[in-house]
């Protein structure tokens, strides 16, 4: 998945014509891969790729358009995954039961960046040369296509995932599609920056979606735990061994 993802970043930003090394990159972006599991929103994984590629020449605008739209790219994904999942198990907004507190945070917090953006010119200028940026993109028909199919790719691995781990908690699950596409709610659901990686809403969502394929909510709770400890140990480990690399086997390569 962070190869994946290193590729994507690299595809758009050749679009840009910027080159880099795809192998630091790559070490960025395992940096980087911490940063948006274990921060709110995963703004820091952000910050961690506008500090590199930034030390690697390239633009903080040019930098913040590829994110922007690698990310609205895989909104997308998430949008289509969620239109099978509706298909596949028609689900309620009632069948989440979130309390109106939740509701009232979310909506105060877009009128709060929305006030924001109005009253800040400052921030207004940053954003509309991060569009005129963004829309440079436009022409580059092939690139966003690619893009959009690596992550496709990603997020049906993503699933598959999520299917591996609720079976090896014991579960018999009827409708195997439920798990592999509910994964396009969670994506999203990790970008509110209320949690950490979306700690405690994924699972919430995981209670109500996957049970409309026979999964029990302690069940659910287990498989999540599960998907936590592999993504945490995979994390960390990717971290480290990404530094052991750069640190001890790199300088052997005169690189």
């Amino acid at each position: 998945s962070v190869f994946l993802s290193s590729v994507n970043i690299f595809i758009l930003l050749s679009a840009y014509e910027i080159r880099i090394s795809f192998r630091r990159l790559l070490y960025y972006d395992v940096l980087a891969t911490a940063g948006f599991y274990y921060t709110p929103g995963g703004v820091g994984g952000f910050g961690v790729l506008l500090y590199f590629l930034a030390n690697e020449g390239v633009g903080k605008g040019a930098t913040a358009a590829v994110l922007l739209v690698d990310r609205l790219i895989g909104g997308v994904v998430s949008l289509l995954f969620i239109g099978v999942l509706l298909l596949v198990a028609p689900i309620q907004w009632q069948d989440f039961g979130w309390r109106n507190e939740t509701l009232s945070v979310l909506f105060l917090l877009a009128g709060a960046v929305g006030i924001a953006i109005w009253i800040s010119k400052r921030l207004r200028d940053i954003l509309v040369k991060l569009w005129m940026k963004v829309a440079q993109l436009g022409s580059a028909k092939k690139y966003l296509l690619a893009n959009f199919g690596i992550t496709a790719l990603i997020f049906l691995g993503s699933g598959i995932k999520l299917l591996i781990c609720v079976l090896a908690v014991g579960v018999s699950v009827k409708d195997w599609q439920v798990i592999v596409f509910s994964y396009g709610v969670f994506p999203l659901l990790g970008y509110l920056p209320i949690t950490f990686g979306g700690l405690g809403l994924t699972e919430s969502a995981s209670i109500v979606i996957w049970g409309k394929a026979g999964v029990l909510s302690e069940q659910s709770i287990a498989a999540m735990i599960v998907v936590r400890f592999l993504t945490m140990c995979s994390t960390l480990g990717l971290v480290a061994a990404a530094h052991g690399v750069r640190r001890f086997v790199a300088p052997l390569w005169g690189r």
